[in-house]
């Protein structure tokens, strides 16, 4: 160890030796330093949570929609699960207490994000189709009805729903 100490000194005198030891403490300093942040990224990659898109869907509190059933579009708008929207040139307001009637209530509570994400959340999907820009369909199947989730960017824009007797897609803005 004495030797090793001596060696530094001499080298420490000499002018090349000085500048070699210098780089050699600047490269050991930086490499240090270079490791501790790729360290601290993987760690901290590791520590957030991932959403998923139907995660996301039941997070939906504040949207507007477009449903469109057969050539109808019914326009509305969603906050805290109270639904306004406009259907025949008249104002509806749909809650768990009030369900207006109109030719397609039994329709209307699924442009409800949470509705979609409660129906889907616990059962695999059947197909899934993958594009080239990044868009993913997905088609769940239920008892009575056909379920297609249109997303892109982890998020969910699009609901298509085929039940027995009839086809409609809700669009999520």
């Amino acid at each position: 160890m004495k030797q090793f100490i001596l060696k530094l000194k001499e080298l420490w005198k000499d002018p090349k030796g000085h500048a070699f030891l210098v780089l050699g403490g600047y490269a050991i300093f930086f490499g240090m330093f270079f490791l501790y942040i790729f360290v601290a990224s993987k760690m901290s990659n590791n520590e957030t949570s991932y959403v998923t898109e139907l995660q996301k869907l039941n997070q939906m509190n504040d949207y507007d929609y477009r449903l469109e059933i057969n050539d109808e579009i019914i326009i509305g708008h969603i906050v805290n699960d109270n639904n306004t929207f406009i259907y025949n040139n008249q104002e509806y307001s749909y809650n768990n207490d009030i369900k207006p009637v109109f030719e397609y209530q039994n329709i209307i509570e699924y442009t409800n994000s949470k509705i979609i994400y409660k129906l889907i959340e616990n059962i695999e999907y059947e197909s899934k189709t993958e594009y080239k820009d990044g868009s993913i369909n997905k088609m769940y199947k239920l008892e009575n009805m056909e379920i297609t989730t249109f997303e892109i960017n982890n998020e969910i824009y699009e609901v298509d729903i085929k039940l027995l007797d009839i086809s409609f897609k809700v669009i999520y803005e």
